[in-house]
């Protein structure tokens, strides 16, 4: 049970450090590769999360590690959920400034 536990702190401890490195990036970075490459990411390791705490939920009785994982569960949802609304809003940003064929006149000029 330790093992699958570890696993989740180490993942929460991922989707935070991405949230914040995220928050820290320069906005200059924020290409749509770069936004969707990040989106791509967070939700592989939110999956790989999830899998982990419902294998747990299968493997060991409710009671043993309900209280430790819900915590736990709840405190990585959210910040899963402003991490993700804060890349889609990058994402919408980028899509906003430019349709296709202007994104590569961007892109050619180096300004995207």
């Amino acid at each position: 049970m330790e093992g699958k536990v570890n696993i989740l702190k180490d993942l929460q401890n991922v989707i935070q450090k991405a949230y914040i490195n995220f928050k820290k990036s320069p906005k200059e970075r924020f290409t749509l590769e770069y936004l969707e490459t990040r989106l791509e990411l967070l939700e592989s390791d939110w999956s790989l999360f999830k899998d982990t705490k419902t294998q747990l939920y299968g493997t060991f009785k409710l009671e043993d590690i309900s209280k430790k994982v819900d915590d736990m569960y709840d405190t990585t949802e959210d910040v899963y959920i402003n991490c993700k609304c804060l890349i889609k809003s990058a994402l919408n940003k980028v899509g906003v400034k430019a349709s296709p064929p202007q994104i590569w006149k961007l892109i050619a000029h180096g300004t995207l």
